[in-house]
């Protein structure tokens, strides 16, 4: 209740919620537990807008976001890691935030000191997945007024034609769709190390899910899972 309590002073302090929003309401929603969860709801009259708070009850903190993701079909699932001093309790891990952009179905942004005005860079690869990754950031990014930078790596120098090919019809696909492209660029090298180095001057790393299975993950690893782990930089995984 505690965290409920400071969830919704951070809320006004930023101003998302105020005289125009309706008294809070308080009610439980049972999932098979004797307890149930504690929903606190808030409702734009003006805009129609909701924004609902929730203590989960579940039988670990990764388990809990993961059902609560699954069974309520949000459009984007958003998480982070509590600072190293927080623990107890609901706290989040970095093994905990790094499961969830891993495990879930949907998409996630995995935020580390998420800072707005920087844009996105938008990973592109041969994948055809790639293409419609992009499309679908150009569209959250449009939203939020924040620009679009696709980026590719080249491995070798074999690649580089062929990536730089691919790179430019991800950037005529979006235009295509009525999208502004800031820019786009290849660089040649390990994926994971120039996505990560790119992206510190990026508000969100964005990248399309690997298709390998979860077995396949844990044991040969994948540019997308590794960039996760790594990067200092806030991470999105469009599924």
């Amino acid at each position: 209740m505690k965290s409920l309590k400071k969830a919704r002073n951070i809320l006004l302090e930023n101003g998302i919620l105020g005289e125009e929003w309706e008294a809070e309401n308080i009610h439980k929603r049972s999932r098979g537990s004797r307890l149930g969860d504690h929903v606190v709801s808030y409702l734009c009259k003006k805009t129609g807008q909701h924004i609902a708070l929730i203590v989960r009850i579940s039988s670990s903190v990764l388990a809990g976001i993961l059902d609560e993701a699954h069974e309520e079909s949000y459009d984007i699932v958003i998480v982070s890691a509590s600072d190293d001093e927080m623990t107890g309790l609901g706290a989040i891990d970095n093994y905990t935030a790094i499961s969830v952009a891993t495990e879930h179905n949907g998409t996630v942004i995995l935020s580390r000191g998420l800072e707005e005005g920087h844009g996105h860079l938008v990973c592109i690869t041969s994948d055809p997945a790639s293409i419609k990754m992009a499309l679908q950031d150009a569209e959250i990014a449009t939203r939020c007024g924040c620009p679009i930078e696709l980026y590719a790596v080249a491995e070798t120098s074999d690649e580089k034609k062929q990536t730089q090919e691919t790179l430019d019809h991800a950037k005529q696909a979006l235009e295509e769709a009525g999208y502004a492209v800031s820019g786009s660029h290849m660089d040649m090298g390990d994926p994971v190390g120039r996505i990560i180095e790119n992206g510190r001057d990026h508000s969100l790393i964005v990248m399309a899910a690997c298709e390998k299975s979860m077995l396949k993950r844990m044991f040969l690893g994948s540019v997308s899972h590794a960039v996760l782990k790594k990067a200092k930089t806030s991470v999105m995984i469009i599924r």
